[in-house]
């Protein structure tokens, strides 16, 4: 606790609060004071979690959230989105029942933009720019986010108008390294008297060791029961210098030579060998068996049953590594940080390390004001509220009088804290629990719903800039994390800790059960390690690339096509190479080159653009 509170004490700055809170501040007492509106009822949808899980009795002693419904005169009620594919979100829209602010994702594969560009050409969306430029006293933060120009470029893009506010969108800096990492049965490579592999062929030799002296499969990955081949580019095709696409930009398998030029990876020729090559492992049983059936992470619990050598997880970020760590521990008890160890780095191959690319800034999501509401502006009271310092605040330190009494935070109380966000996740759990498991979950989460889609607080009224003002997020995911597992004082380890994992590292890290702050730093090392070499970013230009509806459905033509094809190669059913050009014709007769011509076009034409706001 007090080395939570030694990091969380740090000063947000006094132009944060002098930019943008005091008119906040006046406009809210002026427009929306208790005792001048009427009470009103105020839904949200929140897609990402649900809050029918929650114990109601706590929720209902929870003080920001009475904070929220007093200094708004509203009865605030959270719902749930359902379902993976959006479908609840697009049939309540459809319907006309969906609550006052609904969080969207435009452009996401469950709500295409040639969807959500439908219901602004239906009707079904409220232009909340003409509400707040009636007002901006009323909502200054909003009112100078709409003016930036880059937040209007989104809006062209996006809403077909540089004018149509149609969504106040947000987002998070980046998403790197999502399915990289590798982590390994440690007892296997010690029976084996092998090394965490560090290269390719290392990788491909441990796996046939294991299958044949063990019995055991090789390597398995996040499969979505077969259709997800991202997982694989790290260890198989990326590893060999090609890109092989499948979750390339917008969801297509284009990528760039070195001199800068788009082509379609998914029937690059090089690529033959390299399909050939996975054919080859999966005929030799080197493959997780499950790959086309599967659940998401069915394969991690084999590993740590001792039925699998290795897998790559959502990593190699380092609460990930703790919680499938904890997995490997409920099932060896007895385990040690060396027993479950991870690559220290992206792995090597032929064409050098592997390298995962995504935009640096994904701005895509959106909280939306449906037509239909009968309070939109009271409604977007809530949103001007969540994009000030003290709405956001409000996700992660509580309400100013209750939580703490400093604008820095410094005597923030995460006790009392506490006491009003255990009725969500963290029912039946102790405040020692969750820091000791999970610190960065400890938040208020109905605030994740409008506020920054990343993990901290967005210093709109700081910057004045929308676009530099996300850039310039305060991590305090990351902070709250690091103080609560951070090195204690006194403690005789250092770094590298990641020494754990090749027969170094001190007692304290090496022992059954290691402490969760030896887990996370040794973790962390190798987080900032991939992402110095396994990341690197796209043009932020490539955001602003739509493709049309007719586009839009050669695209899951494609991809219907690259999956049928690579499921056929994979199990056998097709010769790569003999069947190769039968698979690129089926593809291009599909649309392939006419998709590519589309996306170099529109890609260059985002680039000047962009570069003309600049």
């Amino acid at each position: 606790m007090a080395n939570a509170r030694k990091l969380l004490c740090a000063a947000m700055g006094a132009s944060f609060l002098l930019a943008g809170a005091h008119l906040f501040a006046a406009g809210q007492e002026e427009a929306a004071g208790a005792g001048m509106m009427e009470r009103v009822p105020i839904g949200m949808l929140y897609r990402g979690f649900d809050p029918t899980g929650w114990d109601m009795d706590l929720v209902a002693q929870d003080r920001i959230w009475a904070h929220v419904e007093d200094t708004f005169n509203i009865d605030f009620s959270m719902e749930y989105g359902g379902g993976g594919d959006g479908e609840y979100i697009v049939s309540i829209m459809a319907a006309g029942t969906a609550p006052d602010l609904v969080m969207m994702w435009p452009g996401h594969p469950w709500l295409g933009l040639t969807r959500w560009q439908g219901w602004i050409e239906d009707g079904l969306l409220t232009n909340v720019g003409e509400i707040v430029n009636a007002q901006p006293d009323r909502y200054p933060i909003l009112h100078a986010i709409f003016q930036d120009p880059v937040y209007r470029l989104y809006n062209l893009v996006q809403n077909g108008g540089a004018d149509n506010y149609f969504a106040v969108m947000t987002g998070n800096r980046f998403k790197p390294i999502t399915d990289s990492a590798i982590v390994y049965n440690g007892f296997m490579l010690d029976e084996l008297g092998l090394d965490v592999p560090e290269t390719y062929e290392e990788q491909i030799h441990a796996m046939r060791q294991a299958r044949d002296r063990l019995g055991a499969t090789g390597f398995g990955w996040p499969t979505y029961k077969g259709i997800h081949w991202k997982g694989l580019n790290y260890l198989y095709f990326q590893t060999h210098g090609l890109e092989v696409g499948f979750g390339g930009p917008r969801d297509t398998s284009f990528a760039q030579d070195a001199d800068g030029n788009w082509y379609d990876a998914a029937i690059d020729p090089r690529n033959q060998v390299i399909w050939q090559t996975v054919q080859q492992h999966a005929a030799e049983q080197l493959i997780y068996p499950g790959w086309l059936t599967g659940e998401l992470f069915d394969y991690i619990d084999q590993i740590a049953a001792g039925k699998h050598l290795s897998g790559m997880y959502k990593g190699p970020r380092p609460d990930s590594y703790m919680q499938q760590f904890e997995k490997f521990l409920a099932a060896n008890p007895e385990a040690t940080l060396a027993d479950f160890p991870q690559m220290l780095h992206p792995i090597r191959g032929p064409g050098g390390r592997a390298h995962d690319h995504e935009v640096p800034l994904g701005v895509y999501r959106a909280i939306t004001v449906p037509s239909f509401t009968e309070h939109p502006d009271r409604a977007l009271d809530l949103v001007e509220w969540w994009v000030s310092e003290e709405g956001q605040a409000a996700r992660w330190f509580g309400i100013k009088g209750i939580h703490y009494t400093e604008d820095d935070y410094s005597d923030f109380d995460m006790e009392e804290f506490f006491k009003d966000i255990r009725g969500q996740w963290m029912q039946g759990r102790t405040l020692a629990e969750m820091e000791a498991q999970a610190p960065a979950d400890l938040m208020w989460y109905p605030g994740v719903a409008t506020s920054n889609y990343d993990n901290g607080i967005v210093p709109y009224a700081e910057f004045g800039n929308w676009f530099e003002a996300i850039q310039n997020v305060r991590d305090v995911r990351t902070e709250r994390e690091s103080a609560a597992l951070a090195v204690p004082e006194g403690a005789a380890c250092e770094a590298p800790f990641a020494a754990v994992w090749q027969g170094g590292g001190c007692a304290e890290c090496t022992g059954t059960n290691p402490p969760s702050w030896c887990r996370y730093a040794a973790a962390n090392e190798v987080w900032s390690t991939f992402l110095a070499e396994g990341w690197e970013g796209w043009p932020q230009y490539l955001d602003l690339v739509v493709l049309s509806e007719e586009e839009t459905q050669i695209t899951a033509a494609l991809t219907d096509i690259r999956n049928k094809w690579w499921v056929a190669f994979v199990l056998g059913n097709k010769d790569v190479m003999a069947d190769w050009d039968a698979y690129v014709a089926e593809y291009k007769e599909a649309g392939g080159d006419l998709l590519l011509h589309a996306w170099t076009a529109k890609v260059a034409e985002a680039k000047a653009t962009w570069d003309s706001v600049q």
